[in-house]
């Protein structure tokens, strides 16, 4: 898993957050016959950090929220 800046490391807050939200790109939701929602190219890193984030982000990412 790549490095993930701390507030240690005296970063502004918005790049911090830009460092956080960029490891998502590449998720992907899938809509099948506009009822399920399917999340695409999530792993146990990105689960790991939603963890870490709370649970308004795993929501976000679970196929539900």
């Amino acid at each position: 898993m790549k490095h993930f800046p701390t507030r240690k490391e005296n970063l502004p807050l918005t790049l911090l957050l830009v460092g956080y939200f960029s490891f998502f790109s590449g998720i992907h939701l899938l809509l099948v016959g506009g009822m399920q929602q399917l999340v695409l190219n999530l792993n146990e890193h990105h689960l790991r950090l939603l963890k870490l984030l709370g649970g308004r982000y795993e929501k976000l990412y679970s196929g539900n929220g």
